[in-house]
């Protein structure tokens, strides 16, 4: 994670899925508690262009209804330069007891959630600094995992097919974890995240994505599996 992504679309996406996930937004409890690991990644250059998907701000009908807090910090912030990761802590946009960490730490929060520049990686010749590997994912099987994961750009491999090889392969990941979720948000430019949840967690995770769904998100997100002739669309060149 860059401070460059700041308050593009895709960070609209993630804090409103982890405010949703944590009872932070819509408000309810039990509250989950949330560590937040950006996997910085200071060694490789910034890629120019990379983090400019801000004119979802321009459209506060319809971002801001999905989450109105969240859009006005990530407007202001946007609005004035302030582009970094300390912004962002300091906002209290996801929590006022939410744990933050530049690299991948084990912690006790009930949720962990990993912020790669691109996600996990799915091969061994993905060993760029941008890529999250297995062995940093360092969790207890009473925590429920959250990824950041872009999508491959390889011709003929389509969304779908991408989130069936990531389902089998966290499945086998995480065998003493609930069966794995995928939501892959569509609007601008498609991303996805990869939800873990624990047994001790998982009903209440599956209610709150289900409310995710069924509300204003529901517009941005579609969930693996679901719908299938949603997920098709994309297949990349």
């Amino acid at each position: 994670m860059k401070n460059q992504y700041v308050g593009d679309i895709g960070d609209f996406a993630k804090y409103g899925l982890l405010r949703t996930l944590t009872g932070e937004f819509p408000k309810a409890e039990p509250t989950l508690s949330l560590g937040v690991i950006w996997c910085r990644n200071d060694s490789e250059a910034d890629h120019p262009g990379h983090g400019g998907k801000t004119e979802y701000l321009k459209k506060p009908q319809e971002f801001g209804a999905c989450d109105e807090d969240l859009f006005d910090v990530l407007h202001r912030l946007v609005g004035r330069d302030d582009r970094n990761l300390a912004a962002i802590e300091g906002s209290g946009i996801l929590g006022a007891h939410t744990k933050f960490y530049g690299q991948p730490l084990r912690q006790t929060t009930e949720i962990v959630f990993f912020d790669p520049d691109i996600g996990l990686a799915f091969n061994p010749n993905q060993s760029s600094g941008r890529y999250l590997h297995f062995p940093d994912l360092d969790v207890e099987p009473e925590q429920t995992v959250v990824i950041y994961q872009s999508f491959g750009r390889q011709k003929g491999d389509t969304h779908q097919l991408q989130m069936e090889r990531w389902s089998q392969e966290l499945e086998q990941q995480f065998p003493e974890h609930s069966a794995p979720q995928i939501l892959r948000f569509r609007t601008i430019s498609p991303r996805a995240f990869l939800i873990v949840p624990s047994m001790e967690n998982k009903e209440l995770v599956g209610y709150r994505l289900e409310g995710l769904l069924r509300g204003p998100w529901g517009e941005h997100f579609a969930r693996y599996g679901d719908d299938p002739s949603r997920d098709t669309m994309q297949s990349l060149s």
